[in-house]
C-alpha cells in the first residue's frame, strides 16, 4: 500500500510541472502568433510592391512556370501571352 502523503507530494509535483508546461505552452502560442502576424506584413508588402509596381513583372516558380503576372498600363493577357504595347516588336 502506498503512503497517501508521498502520493500527495507526487501529485504535487506532477502539479508543478503541469502548470510549468501551461506556462510554455501559451509562450510558444504567443510566438506563434506574433510570427503569424509579422508573416501576414510581409505578404501583404510584398504583394503590394509586386502589384503596384509601375514595370512589367512576372513572378515564375523554381521549375520556371509563371505564377503571378504584374499587367501594367498598356499591357493585356492574350492565351497566356503577355503584351504590352509599349514592347519595340508590337
Amino acid at each position: 500500500m502506498t503512503d497517501p502523503s508521498r502520493a500527495y507530494q507526487e501529485l504535487i509535483k506532477e502539479n508543478a510541472l503541469l502548470e510549468q508546461r501551461i506556462k510554455e505552452l501559451k509562450h510558444s502560442e504567443s510566438e506563434r502568433k506574433r510570427a503569424e502576424e509579422e508573416l501576414k506584413e510581409k505578404e501583404s508588402l510584398n504583394y503590394a510592391l509586386f502589384e503596384y509596381n509601375p514595370e512589367q513583372a512576372i513572378a515564375v516558380d523554381l521549375e520556371g512556370k509563371i505564377i503571378a503576372v504584374n499587367l501594367t498600363k498598356g499591357c493585356q493577357v492574350i492565351d497566356c501571352l503577355i503584351l504590352c504595347h509599349s514592347h519595340p516588336s508590337i
